[in-house]
């Protein structure tokens, strides 16, 4: 993607020089929202900064209401808002998976006078969606170590008042973020990580794959022998580019036959805790599930099941019969 050159009148940290500075940004984030007083909830009028690595950018100023509407590079490391009389808000920001400007994100930001005590901003995680008005879907973010839920959202009421979402109070990790149809088709999986501060996250997410009707004949010569072995790499949940491209032979195959069912099933070798190697023959079925579901593949299709190191395919005695034990076995049967 082509850098935007961004010339600037910019305040040279500790210098108190004004000079113009050079920075780069592939694309320019609209933030809006107000700055309020901590002690009465009263929005007023500041100043808002971009902060970079050798300088800061005057963004702008709110109105007379107190809203303001922000162009911010991003490039930015920090925002900082100024009112005389009160104590500066600085606080970093991260722009996710390289943000592409089209959602406009909304922030409310407390502020304190110079005599009382200095605001806690907490850790936040905000969310922007593109995606179709006809579409309905179930918006899920968990714990990418534990797949613990924080929260679910369902698109109408993020299409009715705004199409952003925030989480306040994220301490920083990573999360795993996905959205599915009502009936269980997956249509995004990402992941992000957050860090002090704001961290900004826009998410697209496209219409499913119209599958065909149980009339349809298949147009795949590909059929499945019985089941199907799919091998990864050792301690690893991750679809490597040639179980990929079986996936995608498969998810072809199910569309086309709604009266075939798949029994997806996670294995692992011998080596280490049992309880991490059944954790890790989840994550296994889990993703080989979800990558299935995102391909278009309906929900009712596909069960899933993990043994962890229980029933191996070989014995652990060789590197050679271990990496047949790394693995997620696709059984196909007719419905």
């Amino acid at each position: 993607m082509k850098f935007l050159a961004i010339w600037a009148a910019a305040i040279l940290m500790g210098s108190g020089l004004k000079q113009p500075i050079t920075f780069q940004a592939r694309n320019v984030i609209s933030i809006q929202g107000s700055c309020y007083n901590a002690g009465t909830g009263e929005d007023f009028q500041v100043k808002a900064f971009a902060v970079f690595g050798k300088g800061e950018l005057l963004l702008g100023e709110s109105n007379e209401i107190g809203t303001f509407v922000l162009q911010v590079p991003d490039s930015t490391r920090s925002l900082r808002f100024e009112r005389q009389g009160f104590q500066a808000a600085i606080f970093p920001v991260h722009f996710s998976g390289g943000a592409e400007g089209k959602v406009p994100f909304n922030i409310l930001v407390p502020m304190s006078s110079v005599d009382s005590q200095s605001v806690h901003l907490d850790n936040r995680l905000y969310l922007g969606f593109n995606f179709p008005d006809s579409l309905d879907v179930l918006v899920k973010v968990v714990k990418a170590s534990n797949q613990a839920i924080v929260t679910e959202l369902d698109s109408r009421p993020i299409r009715r008042l705004a199409p952003f979402f925030h989480l306040r109070n994220v301490a920083p990790d990573s999360y795993l973020i996905t959205a599915s149809t009502k009936d269980g088709r997956q249509l995004l999986r990402e992941e992000v990580t957050t860090a002090k501060g704001f961290t900004f996250k826009e998410l697209t997410i496209n219409a499913p794959i119209s599958t065909t009707s149980t009339s349809t004949p298949t147009n795949s010569s590909w059929k499945p022998n019985g089941s199907e072995i799919l091998y990864f790499g050792q301690s690893s949940y991750d679809l490597s580019t040639e179980v990929r491209e079986r996936l995608n032979t498969m998810a072809r195959y199910l569309r086309e036959q709604p009266g075939q069912k798949a029994q997806i099933t996670g294995y692992t070798e011998d080596a280490g805790r049992e309880e991490l190697n059944r954790t890790l023959s989840e994550y296994r079925a889990r993703t080989v599930m979800n990558y299935l579901k995102s391909l278009g593949v309906p929900a009712r299709q596909l069960s899933l099941s993990w043994m962890g190191a229980n029933s191996p395919a070989a014995p652990n005695d060789t590197e050679q019969n271990r990496i047949k034990n790394r693995r997620v076995v696709v059984q196909f049967s007719q419905e």
